[in-house]
């Protein structure tokens, strides 16, 4: 018979793995470290965009919502496109 205060011994399970999305790790830090809050958003020459407080600006491009990491980035994208 066994002692009531002596309890099965159990193995340790293996730890599943942890899948990420490429990329999300540097957003999961920032959303970490900081709130991302809206600045400012309007209209330029018919874009519409919204500057976040992180420096990034999101704007309605014709091929879609488009994120940037800043305005220069953003630019660079507008000078890349033809016409």
């Amino acid at each position: 018979m066994r002692s009531p205060d002596l309890a099965p011994q159990r193995r340790a399970g293996r730890t599943p793995p942890i899948f990420k999305e490429p990329n999300a790790g540097a957003s999961m830090r920032s959303a970490d470290q900081q709130t991302v809050t809206v600045l400012k958003s309007g209209m330029v020459d018919g874009m519409a965009y919204s500057l976040y407080s992180d420096g990034s600006i999101e704007a309605q491009m014709p091929e879609g919502l488009m994120r940037f990491a800043s305005i220069d980035e953003l630019r660079a994208h507008l000078d890349q496109r033809p016409g």
